[in-house]
């Protein structure tokens, strides 16, 4: 655990020392993970430091190691926390939290735009890690090499399986069909900028989850005639 102490003079030849609150293993976690992400999406990959990091933490650079074992696994657990996160929370709203029967275009409509608005706000970040990727030939810090964003997707299949048999939604290969959903909203957060024009004519945040959302469910309401019954 971190614990840092400050020195206040209360009078001529009197020192107090204040001691900080001693901080959980979870809270300096987090406060790494916190400074981890703010850095690498600004600076990007090359340019952020783990002693930026622990600069910014207000933790030992060596606390880094403990926790992560290394800058790309840092850097993978701080892109991966918001879709983990969001994942979850999503996964647990459509089921424990909500027993009563919904409709397919409410549960889609719940994806598309928690997931819109998880990209959005970490657009920068999982664009510095594409780039990381692709220019700065990251090494995974996984054996298989498997990206972060496709463990938190695999993890998603077994619910959206499950969640597309309640819905009836029938002969649907529900890993590329997940990941082409995914792939749609994350093309719309992270390059806006490339897909529309500038300008009063560029459609807003409820114009693009709108479409979105009616395409998708469309799509997968085409399904809900059972093929071995025709």
């Amino acid at each position: 655990m971190e614990e840092a102490a400050a020195e206040n003079s209360s009078g001529p030849g009197l020192t107090r020392v204040k001691r900080r609150k001693r901080r959980s293993s979870a809270e300096v976690r987090q406060l790494i993970i916190t400074a981890a992400r703010d850095l690498f999406a600004r600076r990007g990959y090359p340019a952020t430091t783990t002693r930026d990091i622990a600069l910014e933490a207000g933790v030992n650079e060596a606390t880094i190691y403990r926790h992560f074992g290394s800058k790309p696994q840092l850097f993978e657990t701080a892109v991966g926390e918001p879709y983990h996160r969001f994942m979850n929370d999503y996964m647990s709203e459509w089921t424990k939290n909500n027993p009563q029967p919904h409709s397919g275009e409410e549960v889609v409509e719940s994806f598309v735009e928690g997931l819109y608005g998880a990209f959005l706000e970490n657009r920068d970040l999982i664009l510095a890690f594409i780039c990381a990727q692709r220019f700065e030939r990251l090494s995974l810090s996984s054996d298989s090499q498997e990206s972060v964003i496709s463990r938190e997707l695999r993890a998603m299949d077994e619910w959206a399986q499950k969640t597309s048999d309640r819905l009836q939604f029938h002969d649907i290969d529900i890993p590329v069909t997940l990941r082409c959903s995914v792939a749609m909203v994350m093309s719309l957060a992270l390059h806006e900028d490339l897909l529309f024009e500038p300008g009063p004519d560029r459609p807003g945040r409820v114009r693009i989850l709108r479409e979105a959302t009616t395409y998708m469910y469309r799509a997968l309401a085409t399904r809900q005639v059972d093929l071995d019954a025709r």
